[in-house]
């Protein structure tokens, strides 16, 4: 019987390496441990891989991006800065028949006229397919597929009219389809977010928030093989404090983070989101080490707003780049 090696789905790492070390799963699930380094090499690395066209197009986003609906992944805290509500369905596309998915509902709330709480609810799922299982011998098996997937629920309160914070609870699970007799290997957990964000001038925003907090897959196969074991797998705390600032009347809006995630160093990111035309948008930054840029179109439809936008990610990493599209309804 053949398992799977190190399928962790991990978005970022050193994928030829990832490739190769895939045949050898049986390790893994007797004790399933990430001994890979750098960004991807720890649980969890779907959450740390930026969402959304919008935000990634402008430099991967920022503690204070609440331009559509993945608000909630970037601060829970800008839910209350949300002037409309916002749905926003993305998908992205990388190399090695991998993806990343999203769906999210943000909108704020205002029980006196004004604006002082709001809550976000959404999902983000991501997949590997065709993965080629072989034996000790080196003969294909068969061919099988990973996923990982996170619900959450955010609520967010001003504590002024300029500074609210937020919280974020994420369910989590992990699952390796058809991998065993029995069926599909899971794991599941829970994680939180914290954020702040504040708005010092009508113009300039500025927040911080705490990421993964908790977060971890338990994995027990004690009941799927004889040598199975328990397994916790902890999500790296991260801390992001970014800023942002409109200039000429919301025309080009600029975008500064600063992000360090456990056992890792800190990356800088940057972005700047331009409208030359009432309802197009361009965007370029820099994202981490990936050069990103994109674009955006935006038209009325009867009570609400649409929008498409697109991103170019470059992967410095994988054989090919990333292409995010994402819709958003605001109404």
């Amino acid at each position: 019987m053949v398992f799977l090696y190190k399928l962790r789905t991990e978005l970022n790492m050193d994928l030829k390496r990832f490739i190769k070390n895939i045949a050898v799963l049986t390790l893994v699930l007797a004790g399933i441990s990430s001994g890979e380094t750098g960004r991807g090499g720890y649980a969890g690395s779907f959450l740390r891989m930026g969402l959304g066209a919008r935000a990634l197009a402008s430099g991967g986003g920022s503690a204070v991006f609440f331009g559509d609906g993945s608000v909630a992944y970037y601060n829970p805290a800008g839910i209350v800065f949300v002037s409309t509500r916002r749905a926003t369905a993305s998908l992205a596309s990388l190399s090695l028949d991998r993806s990343i998915s999203f769906v999210g509902y943000a909108q704020s709330l205002a029980p006196n006229g004004v604006r002082n709480a709001g809550f976000g609810i959404g999902w983000i799922g991501a997949g590997i397919n065709n993965i080629d299982g072989r034996d000790t011998n080196g003969e294909h098996t068969d061919t099988y597929s990973a996923s990982e997937n996170c619900f959450y629920f955010s609520f967010a309160h001003s504590i002024t009219p300029r500074i609210a914070f937020g919280i974020t609870a994420k369910i989590l699970s992990y699952n390796f389809p058809h991998l065993s007799d029995d069926g599909t290997v899971s794991a599941k957990g829970l994680g939180f977010d914290f954020g702040i964000m504040a708005v010092p001038l009508p113009n300039l925003f500025a927040g911080i928030v705490i990421k993964d907090i908790n977060s971890r897959y338990s994995w027990n196969t004690q009941s799927i093989w004889e040598k199975g074991t328990q397994k916790t797998d902890k999500f790296p705390l991260s801390v992001n404090a970014g800023a942002g600032m409109s200039l000429y009347n919301n025309l080009i809006t600029v975008y500064l983070n600063y992000e360090k995630i456990n056992y890792m160093s800190g990356t800088v990111s940057f972005g700047t989101e331009l409208f030359p035309a009432d309802k197009f948008a361009l965007r370029a930054g820099l994202y981490r080490s990936n050069i990103t840029f994109g674009a955006g179109f935006y038209w009325n439809v009867d009570k609400f707003n649409a929008g498409i936008d697109y991103a170019f990610v470059s992967d410095p990493v994988g054989p090919d780049n990333q292409h995010v599209v994402s819709v958003t309804f605001m109404f």
